[in-house]
This record gives structure tokens, sequence and C-alpha cells, in this order.
């Protein structure tokens, strides 16, 4: 809930004030943009009367401040974690995950068992993706085993997804997904050729401080190669990415053509709250028209009767793969890492500070 003082701000104006959750005041004076940021606890807060869950419940405030820090090289929060400097790792890169679970003062935690997808999105104003088949060849070039192997690594923690919709939820169909299954390069190439690709340079945005993301668009530069396409990778940091990926222009005045994302199961469970069936002006960054794909997600939040609704689903599927509106390579669970004195962490999608304990000085 908003203070009536930050609601009433029209909305032609940008809100200015940062505040905190209720539990935690957020510290305007130690926020260092990119670097950190502070909570203290909040004396006034009176939590409900009940035990926390997730993001509802009692959000009790256990401990007198928080400093969340910014820390972009994963050898160096490593080191921080492991000497004990910091308490928590949000979001180790999992290849660091045999090392860190070996270590006797770390425990290692999952905070959402029904994961995370990954996407290859192309843009569909601009050649080469303005053509049907040449996004087609995406999905042909799409091997999973190898986008989850080079970008995410172990095992334990990815499993291969077919579907638009989160494996782990009730609409998880792998119908219309023979060219991800089968994932052949010929095919791929045959559709490129037969789009009239007339070699437009593929301008792929590469997030380079999300290890995944980076390996991902490494994997996928090579992959359009070895299909045809000429192929650059346009070198960003994360929050750059959130900033480039809305530009509308062509790639040649600084747009782009593909980008790599990843969707919370929870985001891409169902037709409703799916980002990527989304259409035209108002779509998620890549902007598809794809008007019979907007009937499918309406008639679907339109019926009630659950097996007509699966049924929907199939064909939501099926439009979205046919027209490619973005191509899924896997699902995995991102785990955390905190040292054993952090206690009572809540299982939610994100880190969320009340409830949470930390044994000795602090």
């Amino acid at each position: 809930m908003m203070p009536a003082r930050i609601a009433s701000t029209p909305s032609q104006e940008q809100v200015k004030e940062v505040v905190g959750s209720g539990p935690f005041k957020f510290v305007r004076d130690e926020w260092q943009p990119g670097e950190q940021v502070v909570y203290e606890k909040n004396s006034d807060y009176i939590p409900r009367p009940e035990a926390a869950s997730g993001s509802t419940g009692g959000k009790r405030a256990n401990i007198d401040r928080v400093i969340w820090r910014y820390v972009p090289d994963p050898f160096e929060a490593a080191e921080l974690l492991t000497t004990g400097e910091v308490e928590w790792w949000q979001e180790p890169p999992i290849d660091f995950m045999p090392k860190l679970q070996q270590h006797p003062d770390l425990q290692t935690f999952i905070f959402d068992p029904m994961g995370t997808q990954g996407w290859l999105r192309p843009n569909f104003l601009h050649p080469p993706f303005s053509n049907k088949k040449a996004r087609q060849a995406l999905l042909h070039m799409m091997d999973q085993v190898t986008y989850l192997h080079w970008s995410i690594g172990q095992t334990d923690f990815y499993r291969v997804c077919h579907s638009v919709f989160a494996c782990g939820g009730p609409y998880a169909t792998k119908i219309a997904a023979e060219p991800m299954i089968e994932h052949d390069l010929t095919k791929a190439w045959q559709l490129v050729k037969e789009s009239g690709y007339a070699g437009h340079t593929v301008v792929v945005l590469h997030v380079t401080d999300r290890p995944f993301l980076n390996a991902a668009a490494i994997l996928t530069r090579n992959r359009l190669e070895t299909i045809g396409f000429k192929v650059i990778l346009k070198p960003v940091d994360w929050s750059t990415n959130l900033v480039v990926r809305a530009r509308k222009d062509s790639p040649e005045k600084g747009g782009w053509n593909l980008l790599h994302a990843w969707w919370l199961a929870a985001d891409v469970i169902n037709p409703a709250v799916h980002f990527g069936l989304s259409a035209g002006a108002g779509a998620w960054f890549g902007w598809p028209e794809i008007p019979d794909l907007e009937k499918l997600v309406s008639s679907w939040m339109r019926e009630t009767d659950e097996t007509r609704r699966k049924h929907v689903a199939e064909e939501v599927q099926k439009t979205a793969l046919n027209e490619v509106t973005y191509v899924p390579w896997g699902e995995w669970v991102q785990p955390t890492v905190f040292r054993k004195n952090v206690r009572d962490i809540l299982q939610f999608v994100a880190p969320v500070f009340w409830n949470v304990r930390v044994a000795g000085p602090h």
C-alpha cells in the first residue's frame, strides 16, 4: 500500500520517493545506487498476529538492519560469504554450487521449487525475424540440453521442458514442440534460406554480468552462425539491457534482434499471466502482432470447464510456437546460499527479510 502523498502523484510525474516494505524502513542517506541498499527495522510497524507466509502473514522484523550489497564479481561474492563478511548470497552462479555445498559453514535453499523458464525472444519489428520462417528456424536450432548444460551446468538444478507453460503446472504440454525436440539444424538452415534472409546482421543482446545469460548468448551466436545467419553480440550489463531492450529502433540505430530472458514458473503457468503470449504494441519487448493468439488467450480466460481449458491451452501453444513468439530453452531452479547462523528464511519467489533470524552479533 502506498502512502497517500505518493499515491496522489500525478500520472505524468515520476515518483521520486523510495520507501521500505513496512517491517523495514529504507535508509535513503545510505543508498548507493549500483552498490548497496540499506533497511532498518521499523519500530512503529505492528505485524499481523499470525505466522509469516511468503509476502503475507505476520511480517516480524527480527533483525535491526539489512545491508543489501551488489557484488558483480561472483568470485568476490563467494569469498565474502565463506569468510563471513556477508551472511547471505541471493543468487550464486549454479556452477559454484558443488564447492559451496561442501563448505561446513554454509547451507543452501531453493526459494521456488517450481523453477524458472529461459527465453530466446525475437524482435518482430525488424528483419530477419519479422519473417515467420526466420523465426521458425530458431525453434529448429534449439537444443535445450545443450543450452542448459552451458548456461546452468549442474544437472541437479535444471530440466528440459518443451512447453511454453511451466512444466510443473497444469497446462504443460509437448504439443507442436517437435522442432525443439528434434532440433534439426539442417531444417533450420533451410528455413533461413526460404525466409529470403539477405545477410542482415543479427544483433543479439549479450548480458555479460549474469553468468547464465552470458553463456546462453554465446551459444546462440554459435548456433545462429551454424544455420547461416551473420551475428554480432551487443555486450551490455543487466541494467543497460533493461534500457536497450525497450528500444523499437532498428538494430542499425541502437535496437536489437534477439534477447535472452528468464521468467518464474508463476509468470508462465497459464495463458492469463503469460507475458510471452501478449501481442501488439503493448506486448512485452519483441512486440509480436498475432490476433489469433490474442483471441485464444481470451477464450481461455472465458472458459470455465477445465477440460476445455486444457484444450484451449494446447491451441495457444500451437499458435505461439508456430508464430514463434519466443523459444523456451528449458527450466531450472535457483539455489540461494547463506551461513548456518541465518535461520527461518521463508519459501517465496524472492528474498524477504521479515521472519529471518541471525544468531550471534548482527
